[in-house]
């Protein structure tokens, strides 16, 4: 039995009409704007950070985007929430800061940051090579 081209074109609209609601809303969200006061940390920066935890540290170096009129006001937020600053350029709204990790969560909210990101790797004890006798490395 041959299938003929009308029946499939009608299962091909059925499916399509099938699927239409779940198109328009994920078009629908898609076409949402963020929060203008939240930034998201990347898969990446939150995998170093669970690593920060892993290894015990309290917490992480990072460097934070603001607007240049607001570094000011989120450098002393974060001081607030334990932070040392490191570096800031106000001229161009940046800071480096060692960050709490429990803070981490609430600084993505906080108004005048534009984004974050984790500054450097974790530093693990006996990740690195050993230097044995003679000056090369250990097997």
């Amino acid at each position: 039995m041959a299938c003929s081209s009308k029946n499939r074109s009608e299962g091909a609209a059925r499916f399509f009409l099938s699927r239409l609601p779940i198109v328009a809303v994920l078009l629908w969200c898609a076409s949402m704007p963020l929060s203008a006061h939240e930034v998201t940390l990347s898969t990446g920066d939150r995998l170093l950070l669970a690593e920060y935890r892993a290894i015990g540290r309290p917490q992480a170096p990072m460097l934070v985007a603001t607007s240049p009129a607001q570094t000011g006001a989120v450098s002393k937020a974060l001081q607030k929430w334990g932070a040392q600053i490191v570096s800031r350029r106000d001229a161009i709204g940046y800071l480096y800061a060692f960050v709490p990790l429990h803070a981490i969560g609430a600084m993505t909210t906080l108004k005048g940051i534009e984004a974050v990101q984790v500054a450097v790797l974790p530093v693990r004890a006996g990740a690195g090579c050993s230097i044995g006798s003679g000056g090369t490395a250990a097997s």
